[in-house]
């Protein structure tokens, strides 16, 4: 489990640094937090989505989902309507 504390650091952190272009298959951090859907993994993730907002707009770089973004998970994995809601109403 990932205690407040380390979030907040790492968060901290990605502020100093560029953001990850994504991993081997093309995922960003945020974008592998909405696909495991749990309960941590999303609280993490809109912690981090709250710090970072432009990640909303990062897009999949991977051969398979190319081009797709955070909403395309969120509606596809079925997250709270409130997920969503943050989401197409973020400016």
């Amino acid at each position: 489990m990932v205690r407040t504390s380390d979030l907040s650091q790492r968060q901290k952190k990605l502020h100093r640094q560029q953001m990850p272009s994504g991993d081997a298959a093309g995922a960003t951090p945020l974008h592998g937090l909405l696909v495991a859907n749990t309960k941590a993994a999303l609280s993490a993730g809109l912690s981090l989505y709250r710090s970072c907002p432009q990640l909303l707009t990062q897009k999949h770089t991977g051969k398979i989902f190319t081009g797709e973004n955070v909403l395309h998970i969120a509606i596809v994995r079925r997250l709270h309507r409130d997920v969503l809601r943050l989401f197409v109403e973020s400016k």
